[in-house]
């Protein structure tokens, strides 16, 4: 038998892996979300049919979320394996925020083939997304009658900071300032396999250190599936899911430890955040594509580096020079990186971005004319990959500060932050 945190206090026991989700719902808060209230005040969920993206695509149904109704909108890119359920409290503080319900509006989307959006086309790219997200948008503002070309400004989070660039340069008019909230960057995610991802496929043998193939997606899709089988795939089960979790997304919050893989700091777990996300993990399509499409994902001028594999094939994460071919979508944009600073011998900070992927994403955009200002936070204050949904008074403050004085000071920094060691650089 297992004990499963929840929040308040409460606990759920689980035995041989298997819950009982209409039980597991049963405790979670009934947060103020409503299909019809107008309350500027109220977190409302409502969804909109999108044409396909090809002329053969079936059309999709996109599921989001919002709160207020001004014309400052900030569409938030959710991470990959997230949906809008895991951003509810995010949101909130949102609406706490001075005069933010009268002139702003939060709008918080489920990925296609997360939460409750429809998956009838598999994703070919990270562009598949951000053209739904598009597309959602365009209805959004014709539904209310707003300019088609009104400013959007753009959150993303993880893997959806990687869709928020596409977004960017698929509609380049209507987006405005883009924060990047430990994003995967402008040169995309190396997918690896590790010590418990390697292993035999049924036709070869992936070893540690291996990458996933990138030249043929079909060998490269099959590989990310293999790579994401106990994460997302057909062997997830509660507990490996929430150790995964735990161990590489939440560990500083978490305070996790290695030598007993497990948490010794449990406040967050009680949050009901951290018991959607864990509940949501099994409302989300088994989709190697997103994560796949991250390993391909790199729109700058550089190739990020050749690895040899240890059946001596060669993987290379080649750029495709998308981010300087048009300068002009970049010139004179704000954009805030913000990431915790990675420590991998303490196994603190954010293991899933290294500094070395938020440094070129830091000099890419510098390059293409736009004004960066980044944010590394030290390791060891309960900032990790996790950071935006374990800490979102944090966050919300962040974003709002940015979106209010793009200049973002170091006072302000510190405030939102609650005075945790950073170090700030702005060009």
């Amino acid at each position: 038998m297992y004990i499963v945190p929840l929040f308040e206090g409460r606990c759920f026991c689980m035995e041989n892996n298997m819950i009982d989700w209409h039980a597991w719902k049963s405790f979670i808060p009934q947060w103020d979300i409503s299909p019809n209230n107008t309350d500027n005040a109220k977190i409302i969920s409502q969804e909109i049919k999108i044409a396909g993206l090809r002329a053969d695509d079936p059309p999709e149904k996109i599921r989001y979320r919002s709160l207020g109704n001004g014309k400052k909108i900030i569409f938030f890119v959710p991470g990959n394996n997230t949906t809008g359920a895991a951003y509810v409290e995010l949101m909130q503080e949102f609406a706490a925020l001075p005069e933010f319900l009268t002139e702003y509006t939060i709008i918080v989307p489920d990925y296609r083939g997360s939460g409750e959006s429809t998956y009838h086309q598999p994703i070919t790219s990270l562009r598949d997304f951000a053209h739904d997200f598009d597309q959602l948008l365009s209805s959004y503002l014709a539904e209310r009658g707003w300019s088609a070309r009104q400013s959007v400004n753009l959150v993303g989070y993880s893997m959806g900071f990687g869709v928020a660039l596409e977004m960017m340069m698929i509609n380049p008019s209507r987006y405005g300032d883009l924060v990047g909230l430990t994003g995967i960057g402008t040169r995309g995610y190396r997918l690896k396999f590790n010590a418990q991802s390697a292993g035999f496929d049924g036709t070869k043998t992936w070893q540690p250190g291996d990458y996933v193939p990138n030249h043929e997606d079909q060998i490269g899709l099959a590989a990310a599936a293999f790579n994401q089988r106990a994460w997302q795939g057909p062997q997830r089960t509660v507990l490996s899911v929430k150790m995964l979790w735990d161990m590489t997304v939440f560990n500083d919050v978490l305070q996790y430890h290695l030598g007993t893989l497990t948490p010794t700091h449990f406040e967050f777990t009680f949050s009901p955040t951290y018991s959607a996300i864990l509940r949501e993990e099994f409302n989300i399509k088994f989709m190697p594509n997103s994560i796949y499409g991250c390993h391909k994902f790199n729109i700058s001028d550089h190739n990020d580096g050749e690895h040899i594999n240890g059946d001596g094939h060669k993987v290379i994460r080649a750029g495709d020079g998308r981010l300087s071919k048009n300068p002009a979508i970049w010139r004179g944009k704000n954009i805030l990186l913000v990431k915790a600073k990675t420590d991998y011998a303490n196994w603190r900070g954010d293991l899933v971005i290294t500094d070395e992927s938020f440094a070129h994403s830091r000099e890419d955009l510098h390059e293409v004319g736009a004004v960066v200002t980044s944010v590394m936070i030290a390791p060891g204050q309960g900032y990790d990959h996790g950071f935006p949904l374990a800490k979102p008074s944090a966050t919300a403050s962040l974003i709002h500060h940015y979106f209010g004085t793009p200049s973002m000071s170091a006072h302000n920094i510190s405030r939102a932050l609650v005075g945790a060691k950073f170090e700030l650089d702005s060009r």
